[in-house]
């Protein structure tokens, strides 16, 4: 039977394993949607789906970013993580293979990670126990929206425990500049409403709150907000 066949006897699968294999992201992602609907899980003659591939060759074959996109690719078209091949080896057991040399550095911490995360890797196994909170949010890191999103709710990142200030700011991003400015100025127009004297007071606390001097850690952000309201303190004032 065809799906028997190694590829189940579809050509796309096929492409989709080559492309895999290349590390060539835009084939792959066309190819698991559209028309094309290779199957994420198609095997080979030996049973290696696209994820044994992927975390085989990663790192030697396939750059660590390109890698990265592949698999989330994969994953959020339902690829299987723990699916045996022939032998009895899933794409997790793969990826947490030791290195075989020095020059070998074995898959990618980031690719561990995304792979570990999807297939909820049990303590007790060969695999690092639990997923390695800073390799995952650095592989999500890479791979821009909607994509990250995406993939965050499918394996429920938000449930991790943040392990560094910049996983926090990954979680909670601090707003923009032009956010920031915008809503000073909504502020300062609230205070045109305010007699001479508590606009005055209103104004020095501002000036007071983004000095760069007393904004050390967001420095550039203070001087922009403290030059916009030296700009326009002049014009509030003498309202």
């Amino acid at each position: 039977p065809r799906a028997q066949c190694p590829d189940q006897g579809r050509f796309e699968n096929c492409r989709l394993r080559e492309a895999v294999r290349r590390g060539v992201v835009e084939d792959v992602e066309a190819l698991l949607s559209g028309r094309a609907e290779a199957d994420p899980n198609t095997w080979d003659g030996t049973g290696r789906t696209p994820l044994h591939d992927l975390c085989d060759l990663a790192g030697r074959v396939i750059n660590v970013c390109a890698a990265v996109k592949i698999m989330a690719a994969l994953l959020l078209m339902h690829g299987d993580p723990r699916s045996r091949d022939r032998r009895g080896e899933t794409p997790l057991e793969v990826a947490g293979r030791s290195a075989c040399s020095a020059s070998d550095l074995g898959c990618p911490s980031e690719l561990r990670a995304l792979v570990q995360a999807a297939g909820m890797a049990p303590e007790g196994s060969s695999l690092e126990t639990g997923t390695h909170s800073a390799a995952l949010y650095r592989a999500l890191e890479m791979l821009g929206e909607p994509r990250r999103s995406q993939l965050a709710r499918l394996l429920e990142v938000g449930g991790l425990q943040a392990v560094c200030e910049a996983e926090l700011q990954w979680r909670s991003p601090p707003p923009t500049e032009e956010a920031v400015l915008a809503k000073v100025g909504e502020e300062m127009k609230l205070l045109e409403k305010l007699p001479e004297v508590e606009r005055k007071r209103a104004m020095k606390r501002l000036l007071l709150e983004w000095h760069p001097d007393k904004n050390a850690e967001r420095l550039s952000l203070a001087t922009s907000v403290f030059q916009f309201l030296q700009a326009q303190k002049a014009a509030l004032i003498r309202r």
